[in-house]
Formats: C-alpha cells, sequence, structure tokens
C-alpha cells in the first residue's frame, strides 16, 4: 500500500480500513521502508505507527528495488512523465517483490508497465 492509503486506515477511515481487511485474509499487506520514513515523519502518534507496522511486513528499497527505479525513470522520461518520487520509490519496491499496489492515486501509478494495481 503507498503512504495515501496507510494514512487512511491509521485516521480510521471506514472505507479504507474495510479494504483492507478484506485483503489482509487473501493477502500479505505489506509497505515500503520509504513509506514508513513517511509515516512516522509526518504522524504525530508514533504508537499508532508502531503498531500498524508491527503487523504487516516492511520491504526495503535494495539493489533490485533500485534498478526497477532506474528503468522506470528512464519510461517515464521517454514518454515525458513527471513521476514523484515517493510513487517511483513505491512503484519499484513493489515490482521487485511481484507485489500489488494498493493505492487511491492510480493515475499516478498507470505509466507503469508491469506494475499490478489495487
Amino acid at each position: 500500500m503507498n503512504t495515501e492509503v496507510a494514512i487512511d486506515f491509521l485516521r480510521g477511515d471506514k472505507t479504507t480500513v474495510e479494504k483492507l481487511r478484506y485483503y489482509a485474509d487473501k493477502e500479505e499487506l505489506c509497505i515500503s521502508s520509504p513509506t514508513l520514513l513517511v509515516l512516522l515523519v509526518g504522524i504525530k502518534k508514533a504508537d499508532a505507527v508502531k503498531q500498524f507496522t508491527n503487523s504487516i511486513n516492511i520491504l526495503p528499497f535494495d539493489k533490485l528495488a533500485a534498478t526497477f527505479a532506474s528503468k522506470i525513470m528512464e519510461e517515464c522520461k521517454e514518454k515525458g512523465v513527471v513521476m514523484d518520487w515517493k510513487d517511483l520509490i513505491t512503484a519499484s519496491v513493489c515490482l521487485s517483490n511481484r507485489a500489488f499496489l494498493f493505492t487511491k492515486n492510480r493515475k499516478d501509478f498507470e505509466h507503469v508497465k508491469t506494475l499490478k494495481l489495487v
């Protein structure tokens, strides 16, 4: 899931909570390590973030993810698309782990060819 979905969940957004519960029953939930950073910096309730992240996997931005990120950047450049760095890293971590991305902002990721969106 990307940052916006995680924040909505932590805020108790009913729709997001229901969707995450649905997917948690079927799949493993995870976030990227950069998403964790954004949550830790941006959310005042550190205990809520810690509790949330104790129940999900944190996927690292590693060498393979960096390789995917460079390919995404090349594709964006060819298409004239500007991609936010957080979205770039989130997409590359998902691709490197063969994970689906649960996002509310599908348009931000639709140009990434092989990324599977929920």
